[in-house]
């Protein structure tokens, strides 16, 4: 998480779509123009699947291959352990017309969680 946030509050695309997390992201005032900010500080009260994020502990990541592949700047996900290699994963468009013909012919939007919080410091 920390690897994705230093540039905010300036837009840009490598930032992830999280399911399951809730995090803070501090905004220093250095970073206003897009500039790092202090290193593995900007992202507090990581929550997954409502419990605290335990460092001891391997979590699975679902992503696309560009992503694995280090796509964005994630390098660090080009030596992590696929559980499914790409010639036998679902594509993304085909496991999400799966999931909602399982869900039915109604399907209700969630509520908006609030999982990323975005605070300022000054």
């Amino acid at each position: 998480l920390e690897h994705v946030c230093p540039r905010l509050p300036r837009r840009y695309g490598m930032f992830p779509q999280v399911s399951g997390i809730d995090f803070c992201v501090t905004v220093a005032p250095d970073a206003e123009d897009g500039a790092k900010g202090a290193p593995f500080k900007r992202v507090s009260g990581v929550q997954v699947a409502g419990v605290p994020l335990d460092p001891t502990r391997k979590y699975r990541v679902a992503t696309s291959e560009y992503l694995a592949d280090g796509g964005d700047e994630y390098s660090m996900l080009i030596s992590a352990t696929r559980l499914l290699e790409p010639e036998v994963a679902p594509l993304i468009h085909e496991a999400v017309a799966a999931h909602l013909m399982e869900l039915g012919p109604e399907i209700h939007p969630l509520p908006v969680s609030g999982r990323i919080r975005h605070t300022r410091t000054f």
